[in-house]
This record gives structure tokens, C-alpha cells and sequence, in this order.
């Protein structure tokens, strides 16, 4: 049961860490009533090495919290 606490911690972490990434990337300097392209998402997330990097974090991070705290 841990691990599945820890992997929907992680999830949560790992998508508003990505929310905000991509905030800081791109919306930001956008232009009012601009358009976005799927391949530059795709090419700032599953393209990137670091991407993949925080993935893993995550889960290690979100399981040991998860397993450290006792209920």
C-alpha cells in the first residue's frame, strides 16, 4: 500500500513540477494570442534527458516519503 501512496505522491509532485516547467519555458514569454506547437511540448518533455531525470527522482522521492511515514 505504500508503494501506491508513494507513486500518487509522486505523480502529484512530478506533474505540477512539470505545470510549472513548462510555465516558465514557454507561457511566459508568449505573446497574447499565440498558438503552441505539440512538438515543442513534446520536444521540452519527453525529449529531454533531465525530463526523464525528475521522473525517476519523483518516484524514488515519493515512495520513501510514503514508506517513511507511518499511519
Amino acid at each position: 500500500m505504500s508503494i501506491l501512496k508513494g507513486a500518487l505522491l509522486s505523480i502529484c509532485l512530478f506533474g505540477f513540477g512539470t505545470m510549472g516547467f513548462l510555465y516558465l519555458r514557454l507561457h511566459r514569454y508568449m505573446e497574447p494570442h499565440s498558438s503552441l506547437d505539440v512538438r515543442i511540448i513534446g520536444s521540452l518533455t519527453t525529449g529531454n534527458p533531465l525530463w526523464w531525470t525528475a521522473l525517476v527522482v519523483c518516484l524514488v522521492l515519493g515512495i520513501a516519503i510514503a514508506h517513511s511515514w507511518s499511519a
